[in-house]
């Protein structure tokens, strides 16, 4: 499993840690870690196959800039909100910001893209039944072709704010 090391201490103190890093790592439950790189920008990619990873698989550690303490990193379960609307017709709001917009209906779908939702906005849209989604809205939405309709059931688009209440969207469109 070839794993890379992001630390964030300046190049010039980097290159110098790495004994101390190759000790940690060796606190880590195998000393059977390589060094594969280390770059002038901080990176070190150490390989451990011999403990059993596979290759292609990736992590991440840092360093605290101001210690010389490392550390794994710890990710809890990251869960994708879900707003289920099941309407004709659905405006997006502020709290729909990071969710996936489900969108069901036999019916055709109206979606509203308006203009005062906050300024980092994004959010995947799905339609998840029959009935075609339509976007528009007050706000301008821009498509790559200017398509405003998802293409056809279980098609998805996301849908970014880019500033000044203009929008992109991209994804399965028609």
């Amino acid at each position: 499993m070839a794993i890379q090391y992001r630390v964030t201490r300046p190049p010039s103190q980097t290159l110098g840690k790495l004994t101390e890093l190759q000790s940690w790592l060796n606190t880590q439950g195998t000393s059977d870690w390589n060094l594969v790189e280390a770059t002038e920008n901080g990176v070190f990619v150490f390989d451990d196959q011999a403990a059993g990873g596979s290759s292609g698989e990736s992590a991440y550690t840092t360093v605290n800039a101001n210690s010389a303490t490392w550390s794994n990193p710890t990710q809890s379960n990251v869960t994708q909100e879900i707003n289920a609307q099941t309407g004709t017709s659905y405006t997006l709001q502020d709290s729909d910001h990071g969710k996936l917009v489900t969108l069901d209906n036999a019916a055709a779908i109206a979606l509203s893209v308006d203009t005062g939702l906050r300024s980092d906005f994004g959010c995947v849209i799905a339609q998840k039944g029959a009935g075609q989604v339509t976007v528009g809205g007050t706000a301008t939405v821009n498509e790559a072709d200017g398509y405003t309709k998802l293409e056809k059931q279980w098609a998805s688009a996301s849908i970014k704010h880019l500033g000044s209440d203009v929008y992109w969207m991209q994804g399965r469109t028609a």
